[in-house]
């Protein structure tokens, strides 16, 4: 397996023994905080994404079932927001939001960013070809999706049946104890519900929008150099989804992201 496999099993083991520690009937004879059985995670070692181009053949796709239905409009939101797949599950059942800023209107959305462990919310900017998505396909609101698991299965399966995504993709894969293997496979194998996060950040660094406004929708308690100056940083969520979307819209109006302000 995999070194980030490894480490979520652990993760899920050292829960299951914690849990039975309170049963009298079992005995754990080792100590479950004992950093010797713990597994860290290690960095990512795929190197693709989806592009802008990737986006507009997933949207053209016509889908034959339900599941493909629900791994487009997955993809679709989760590339046009950037999120996590706790926070697009969060916004399910949901209408985008219309947001008032001065003399700006724009429509956007805002959702629990679930990684972090306080409460930390985020408004993202939501873009026009998602507007008109959500309209046409799910009556303005969000849709419901199943557990992560199995929408990763979707996802494979829908984009398995794409021709654009059968070209081959190199990696570099850490594997417990054997250390970084090289191997390849085909795009869709490796495409899961978090690439569309890096695939939205690495879009919106080639469309060259300040790194800033996009760390502010998706990384908003990142530590940085600038923590003192983020300390009095006062500036609402729908002020800094507004510069992001204003942002965006001087540099192309062609991106897939293009928003509209009145």
């Amino acid at each position: 397996y995999s070194q980030n496999t490894i480490s979520a099993l652990n993760k899920v083991l050292i829960a299951l023994l914690n849990r039975a520690k309170n049963i009298d009937d079992i005995e754990i004879k080792f100590n479950t905080n004992s950093k010797s059985v713990k597994f860290s995670q290690v960095k990512g070692m795929k190197e693709t994404y989806l592009s802008e181009d990737d986006f507009k053949i997933i949207l053209d796709t016509e889908t034959t079932n339900k599941s493909s239905a629900l791994a487009k409009s997955y993809l679709i939101i989760a590339f046009c927001m950037g999120l996590r797949y706790q926070s697009v599950k969060y916004l399910q059942g949901k209408s985008p939001e219309l947001a008032k800023v001065k003399t700006s209107r724009f429509y956007c959305a805002t959702t629990l960013l679930e990684k972090i462990s306080d409460d930390t919310f985020s408004t993202v900017p939501l873009p026009d070809i998602l507007i008109d998505y959500l309209n046409k396909n799910h009556n303005g609101i969000f849709p419901y999706f199943p557990h992560t698991s199995t929408m990763n299965k979707y996802i494979k399966e829908f984009l398995k049946s794409i021709s654009e995504m059968q070209d081959e993709v190199y990696l570099n894969c850490n594997r417990f104890k054997k250390g970084i293997i090289k191997t390849k496979k085909l795009k869709y194998q490796i495409v899961s519900t978090h690439d569309c996060r890096s695939s939205y950040i690495s879009n919106l660094a080639n469309l060259e929008i300040p790194r800033e406004y996009v760390q502010n929708i998706t990384h908003p308690r990142a530590k940085s150099v600038s923590r003192v100056y983020d300390a009095y940083d006062k500036r609402d969520l729908y002020s800094k989804a507004l510069l992001l979307a204003k942002s965006i819209g001087r540099t192309n109006t062609k991106t897939v992201y293009k928003i509209s302000i009145n």
